[in-house]
């Protein structure tokens, strides 16, 4: 609650006041919610009349229809004794048949013309997201496919470079150099080219990320986040040096006498 309160069961007076929501006060007219405590508005909607209702409380604007609309108005009002078209029953989840059976047995006991329907909350919630969770796996999906053709493709440059400089590293060998000095002249090149495309993909994906968060009315603020994509950089990074260092340990290893012989 923004401000005020919400009904009180049993509260007789109840039934002539209404809970609104921060979007209602705009149209209203109200400067902030604890101006529109006590005031009386009138409303007109369903099968309520244009009459007045004294607003006892405020609630704060909560997406309750699809996450990329807009908030929109709300009107709650009190029903006593009125028959509602639908009702909202809390049940234990761990005995949940048990209760619906119960609940089918009093509506047939007290309204036996109608058809007794249910529904479950958390299964009517689920269908608001099951597009974006089909999106998120093929996302991820997608992802990991990317990043293990790059490495292979970076695993393939490596090769083809390494093949290239094999001469030199057999020299390097024989006039002193160790295996760390190798390790550094070579993934000292490839470091660069990573640095570059992680500075141009970086700046891109927050666009792209940025530009779809757009799309819903209630939505982080990216900038925010930026150690993740400081990590997701890293994490390339550490991938493409696991990759690099592998052949190149391997070509690194190789006994300099053979490579001058054979090369």
């Amino acid at each position: 609650m923004a401000a005020g309160r919400h009904f009180e069961k049993g509260q007789a007076f109840d039934t002539n006041s209404v809970v609104v929501n921060e979007k209602t006060l705009e149209i209203f007219g109200f400067s902030c919610a604890e101006d529109a405590i006590g005031k009386t508005v009138y409303v007109s909607c369903c099968m309520m009349e244009n009459r007045p209702f004294t607003i006892i409380g405020v609630k704060k604007n909560i997406v309750f229809e699809s996450i990329n609309q807009e908030v929109v108005p709300l009107v709650v009002h009190y029903k006593d004794k009125e028959a509602s078209m639908a009702i909202t029953v809390k049940i234990d989840g761990n005995n949940h048949l048990d209760a619906i059976r119960h609940l089918e047995a009093v509506w047939a006991k007290y309204l036996p013309e109608r058809p007794f329907e249910f529904k479950f909350l958390d299964e009517k919630i689920e269908k608001t997201f099951v597009d974006y969770e089909k999106n998120f796996t093929l996302i991820c999906i997608l992802s990991y496919l990317s990043l293990i053709i790059a490495c292979l493709g970076l695993f393939g440059l490596v090769s083809f470079i390494t093949q290239q400089r094999t001469k030199e590293i057999g020299i390097r060998k024989v006039l002193g150099a160790d295996m760390s000095n190798i390790m550094a002249l070579l993934l000292k090149d490839f470091l660069q080219l990573l640095l570059v495309a992680n500075l141009i993909a970086l700046p891109l994906s927050y666009f792209f990320i940025d530009s779809w968060l757009q799309s819903f009315i209630v939505h982080i603020i990216l900038w925010k986040y930026w150690p993740l994509f400081i990590a997701s950089g890293m994490f390339t990074l550490l991938m493409a040096c696991l990759t690099v260092s592998y052949k190149i340990f391997r070509v690194a290893g190789i006994n300099p006498v053979w490579i001058l012989r054979n090369e």
